[in-house]
């Protein structure tokens, strides 16, 4: 996973918690995952953030088969796509955060592509994600990638945090 929690698949850079959602949704059971498997169950991004906090390996998840590993910049999906169906993982991914199946670039009439706003649009994503399952308070001023890393190795970001709890809403005051 990249610095500002990212992770890149194929051509999509994407929130890792997005990435994961998107993947255990599309993944098929197989074998004796078949008895771990809970039809019906749509992993939300609040899950996948919390699962991320515990591993970033994933051979099966629940009973589905998904052979992807998010320690890195980015994901290897051919064992994702062998079990799963071919160009499965980036068509999960790109359905999950809204992009058309389209293998082609961004042409000139689709406008300049703006990576400074798309990467606050996922940054801005990613600090909602870190927050709706009550990880920080929504006022937390903290660098969202300091939050996830920190929550991540089992560490309540409020605990160390300096700001104004006033501001942020925060669990803890360390000048109490």
């Amino acid at each position: 996973m990249k610095e500002d929690g990212t992770i890149k698949i194929g051509d999509i850079v994407a929130p890792a918690p997005v990435v994961l959602a998107a993947l255990f949704n599309r993944a098929q059971s197989q074998g004796m995952g078949l008895l771990q498997h809970q039809p019906g169950h749509t992993m939300t991004t609040e899950e996948a953030a919390d699962t991320l906090i515990r591993s970033q390996y994933f051979d099966y998840l629940e009973g589905r088969v998904m052979k992807v590993d998010f320690s890195g910049d980015e994901i290897e999906t051919w064992l994702y796509d062998r079990d799963n169906g071919q160009g499965a993982a980036v068509a999960a991914v790109k359905e999950a955060v809204g992009q058309p199946e389209s293998d082609q670039p961004p042409s000139e009439k689709d406008g300049p592509v703006d990576t400074k706003k798309d990467a606050d649009r996922i940054r801005e994503r990613f600090g909602e994600v870190l927050t709706e399952p009550g990880i920080v308070p929504p006022g937390c001023t903290l660098d969202k990638t300091l939050v996830f890393i920190l929550s991540r190795e089992g560490k309540d970001p409020c605990e160390g945090c300096n700001m104004d709890r006033s501001v942020c809403g925060g669990r803890f005051d360390p000048h109490d």
